[in-house]
């Protein structure tokens, strides 16, 4: 199909709408080829969404939250806060 000859003449203006018509079966022809490809590629592969999404209840996030929180609260309080000793050095003036 060539549609790029086609134009519509208003006075002494032409506009040529076959180009842009041209160009949207073309990307449109490319496009469904490139979609049934992968589309027959994953039916060679043989995966049919073996994706295995787990639901949780919002129970379960809540606890698992709290869980969290209780890890990261005791990580701060088992950590010593450092001392600091400071210590004098006495110079022994022996004549």
């Amino acid at each position: 199909m060539n549609f790029e000859g086609l134009h519509i003449a208003i006075g002494q203006e032409v506009i040529r709408y076959g180009r842009f018509l041209q160009t949207l079966v073309n990307f449109l022809f490319i496009s469904l080829s490139i979609f049934m490809m992968i589309k027959f590629l994953y039916r060679l592969k043989g995966e049919k969404g073996n994706c295995q999404i787990k639901k949780t209840t919002n129970l379960e996030v809540l606890q698992e939250i709290r869980d969290l929180l209780k890890e990261k609260n005791e990580d701060i309080h088992s950590k010593k806060t450092p001392t600091i000793t400071i210590q004098s050095k006495k110079k022994n003036n022996i004549s």
